[in-house]
């Protein structure tokens, strides 16, 4: 009975694996979703509020989800600390917080640092254009994301439950 519960407790633990691996890469496609919708509210305060960057990111800021909210809300404060940085540097500082690190895999926080590099010094049309261009490649890699967790998550998640029944012999 004992030996039993074992195996029923490797089977499950080498399922939840492949399954935690699988809803990985579906967040990945959730966290590029936000971050296209965090570009889009960006460029209509740009546009349409004629906001200056430290008020357009501090407005988006509190409009969006973590961690895009953190980032744009402490772009936002050092911005407007006017200590002499450039945008690039700050986008850097933002882009190195812990919650931001955790929530979003390097490729996605370098098109964060790739934005940063080409909006601050730009008038407002040139930063409409950086933003159209990082929303273009927001979309080419939520699309990637999305045909990888469509074509891998099963994968994973049938890894997981094989690698479990394997182990179930082995033991036996």
């Amino acid at each position: 009975m004992l030996r039993l519960a074992g195996f029923l407790l490797i089977f499950l633990g080498c399922a939840g694996m492949g399954a935690a691996a699988g809803e990985g890469l579906r967040l990945r496609v959730v966290r590029l979703e936000e971050l296209r919708h965090m570009l889009k509210l960006l460029s209509s305060e740009i546009r349409c509020a004629h906001s200056a960057l430290p008020e357009a990111f501090a407005r988006t800021g509190r409009r969006v989800k973590r961690p895009f909210s953190e980032f744009l809300l402490y772009a936002a404060g050092r911005m407007e600390q006017g200590d002499g940085e450039s945008l690039p540097e700050i986008f850097e500082e933002a882009v190195s917080q812990e919650t931001v690190k955790k929530a979003l895999c390097p490729e996605d926080r370098e098109l964060l640092r790739e934005l940063g590099d080409r909006l601050g010094v730009l008038d407002v049309e040139n930063q409409l254009g950086s933003l159209e261009l990082s929303l273009q490649k927001a979309w080419d890699q939520e699309k990637k994301a999305r045909e990888e967790y469509q074509n891998k998550s099963r994968v994973f998640r049938y890894l997981g439950a094989l690698g479990g029944l394997f182990l179930i012999v082995l033991f036996l």
